[in-house]
């Protein structure tokens, strides 16, 4: 049984729709060459970063498979055999604050003796989020599991910005 766990694309779709945008301007712009090369080479660089993002978004999953876990994005893969596996941990915590607003990093992380898969959770659904931690929990036998993880199991998500309630 193989089960795949892919992004959600609400999160991301403003960034995604912009990039879009940006990049078609630039097309457009290079096509009718009415504008400067400063002007195409900005419009060339959104073009390159919407195609970055939609990639991103299009390869990055979770991948469940009878003995492992595989967490793939644009970067590479990490696989982790659930036998492996000797702590779950979840965590929610403020990356930054800055005149943007509040950064928080949302993710889970998979340790064995050697090695560690470090998994952002943010752009995932509630549901699926609760059923990585559900399947963690019957799977990773001998592992340790944090009470974050077993409260997403029940669909209760961490939050950076208030504590959860038991």
């Amino acid at each position: 049984m193989k089960i795949i766990l892919k992004q959600e694309l609400a999160g991301r779709i403003f960034l995604i729709f912009f990039s879009f945008l940006f990049s078609s301007v630039a097309v457009y712009s290079i096509i009718k060459g009415k504008t400067s090369l400063s002007t195409n080479i900005v419009m060339c660089l959104f073009a390159i970063v919407f195609i970055i993002l939609l990639a991103n978004y299009l390869i990055t999953s979770i991948i469940i498979e009878d003995s492992r876990i595989t967490y793939k994005n644009l970067y590479g893969s990490r696989t982790m055999n659930f036998a492996e596996v000797i702590r779950v941990e979840s965590k929610a915590r403020i990356d930054s604050i800055n005149l943007h607003g509040v950064h928080a990093k949302y993710t889970t992380t998979l340790y064995s003796s050697s090695a560690k898969i470090e998994i952002p959770i943010k752009s995932f659904s509630r549901k699926d989020l609760a059923e990585l931690a559900l399947i963690l929990m019957i799977r990773c036998t001998k592992a340790m599991i944090d009470d974050t993880t077993q409260q997403m199991a029940q669909g209760k998500m961490p939050s950076a910005f208030f504590k959860n309630k038991k």
